[in-house]
């Protein structure tokens, strides 16, 4: 019999604790330039003076489909290397990206919840979010927390939560989990520096308060799954993922593949960046998907 080896410690660590918070993805300076290539999206699609923090809507996601500087960073090989450690696999697909900003003093928050309310896709360890930081990402500047040994108890119930603070739209409606979980010593602050990211698993119960500072707070949720990952439920129609690493064929998986921008919101970038949106908000919003 062939003994397989041992789980990495990353590996090891998510699935004790259901996140890990990383080295540094990025230098700091790639993190500011980042930053300074996401204010130049938010002038280019609200006009001049326009920050991250001021995108709302799908102006916030997959960007990695609109500019190259944000398909690196997607594809950013220190943190592919923890991404293909987390998920045991070389073979990975980026499914997802938005950016999360709170400005100075922002009443802007996540409630608590888990990543599967977003998505049908199973089984539930084939998919990973990594939080990239842009700027540090402290407690109180609403950097995240998430609750140890949460993702262990499945999928807790979600309800609606359309309060304009609410970065999500839902909130975990387990009232006793819930309490527990923002009161004990499992609930767990990660501050992150500008340049540096945190992984989760699908389950994991997390969330992040209020900006109570005078700075922004500006990062990029990235969604990973496994080459091989599926769908769990009929849906309306068929999404497409960017190939981040590895190989993958479209025949025998649950995506089409998405080509990584060769220019800057080109007519072309553009007409995918639509397509793939197009797609996830039929599916989101369908109410007969089954």
């Amino acid at each position: 019999m062939r003994l397989e080896p041992e789980p990495r410690p990353l590996a090891l660590r998510l699935g004790r604790d259901g996140f890990v918070a990383c080295a540094a993805a990025l230098g700091a300076a790639e993190a500011a330039k980042s930053l300074s290539c996401l204010d130049q999206h938010a002038a280019r699609v609200l006009g001049p003076g326009a920050q991250a923090q001021d995108l709302d809507g799908e102006q916030r996601f997959k960007i990695h489909l609109l500019y190259p500087w944000a398909a690196r960073l997607v594809t950013h090989p220190r943190l592919l290397e923890a991404v293909k450690s987390g998920l045991g696999t070389e073979n990975v697909l980026v499914w997802f990206s938005e950016v999360n900003a709170k400005g100075p003093l922002s009443k802007r928050h996540a409630a608590p919840h888990q990543d599967f309310i977003f998505a049908s896709l199973a089984p539930n360890d084939a998919v990973l979010t990594a939080w990239l930081a842009l700027t540090d990402a402290a407690t109180e500047m609403g950097g995240l927390f998430f609750r140890r040994h949460s993702h262990l108890h499945g999928e807790l119930p979600h309800c609606v939560d359309d309060k304009v603070e609410n970065l999500i739209g839902f909130h975990c409606c387990d009232s006793e989990f819930l309490a527990d979980a923002q009161e004990d010593e499992d609930a767990v602050p990660v501050e992150l520096a500008a340049g540096e990211a945190s992984l989760h698993t699908f389950r994991t119960l997390h969330w992040s308060g209020p900006n109570l500072t005078n700075e922004r707070r500006v990062g990029l949720a990235i969604r990973y799954v496994r080459a091989d990952v599926g769908r769990n439920r009929r849906l309306p129609c068929r999404e497409s993922a960017m190939l981040a690493c590895g190989s993958y064929d479209p025949a025998h998986g649950a995506f089409d593949l998405e080509p990584p921008p060769a220019c800057d919101a080109g007519p072309r970038e553009r007409e995918v960046h639509a397509d793939a949106l197009a797609r996830e908000r039929k599916n989101y919003f369908d109410e007969g998907a089954t």
